[in-house]
């Protein structure tokens, strides 16, 4: 039985420091037919048409799928998870530099789907 895990997967620590040498690190090469479930999460200045916004970029601007969303505003300031699909690390990382630079967002950053 083969299990795969993240590096900095709690479960992967641990049974690293226990099996040490039956435990492989693997890199995977990037494959443009696979799609990868990521989930970022923002911090932006609640304002008309925000959500709009960050769903414009997303879906028309980058042609990625939202498979979830959820929201919350508090004191004006709206926190925002978003989960869709990239190709790869660096269509993740365009996808965050983009909705970086719509009008009052602070913060973008990838969170672990858990």
């Amino acid at each position: 039985v083969i299990t795969l895990h993240k590096r900095n997967c709690p479960t992967a620590i641990r049974m690293a420091s226990q099996q040490g040498d039956s435990i492989l690190a693997i890199e995977f090469e990037e494959n443009g037919q696979f799609l990868y479930p990521v989930r970022v999460q923002i911090r932006a200045v609640d304002r008309y048409h925000l959500l709009s916004d960050l769903i414009d970029c997303i879906t028309n601007k980058l042609h990625l799928s939202i498979s979830k969303l959820s929201t919350e505003t508090i004191d004006h300031i709206a926190v925002c998870t978003i989960d869709f699909a990239v190709h790869s690390a660096s269509e993740l990382d365009s996808a965050i530099k983009s909705i970086s630079v719509i009008k009052s967002v602070d913060e973008v950053h990838r969170v672990d789907i858990e």
